[in-house]
């Protein structure tokens, strides 16, 4: 038969750590980082542009273009959304990461590619000693 008292100091205490840990995970994971609202450091380069309107009607107002984004070292581009812009982009140089409005963090390497559609929302930085260069390619509202 097992002695209850003699395991259940040692079990709370270990309870109260890893409760502890876990708060302090919590506590640093529930730190707000602020979303920047402006672009720093960041110019683009519009390659191409297509109006959509000719191509498929449905698209009227709508147009396809192509551009190289380049963030600077310690540049970074404002929180927005892809509501009504969905995109593509890949990385040509350079590593970024992406702040995610579900406060989730991930970082995209030079040769990775990734989508941003209608639920996408975030903010990016570049924290590398290089230039960080996007090819995007998006669907933009006409002016």
């Amino acid at each position: 038969m097992v002695d209850s008292k003699r395991w259940f100091v040692p079990a709370a205490a270990a309870a109260m750590i890893a409760a502890g840990a876990g708060g302090a995970g919590i506590a640093l994971g529930q730190q707000a980082i602020q979303r920047p609202t402006e672009n720093q450091g960041v110019a683009q380069q519009i390659l191409a542009t297509l109006d959509l309107g000719p191509e498929i009607q449905a698209l009227h107002g709508r147009a396809l273009r192509m551009r190289v984004v380049t963030i600077e070292p310690g540049g970074r581009f404002a929180y927005h959304d892809h509501k009504d812009r969905p995109a593509m982009v890949y990385l040509l140089q350079g590593t970024s990461i992406e702040y995610f409005g579900d406060d989730s963090t991930k970082p995209f390497r030079e040769g990775e590619g990734y989508a941003e559609g209608k639920n996408s929302s975030h903010w990016g930085e570049n924290k590398d000693q290089k230039p960080l260069k996007l090819l995007v390619v998006d669907i933009v509202k006409q002016p």
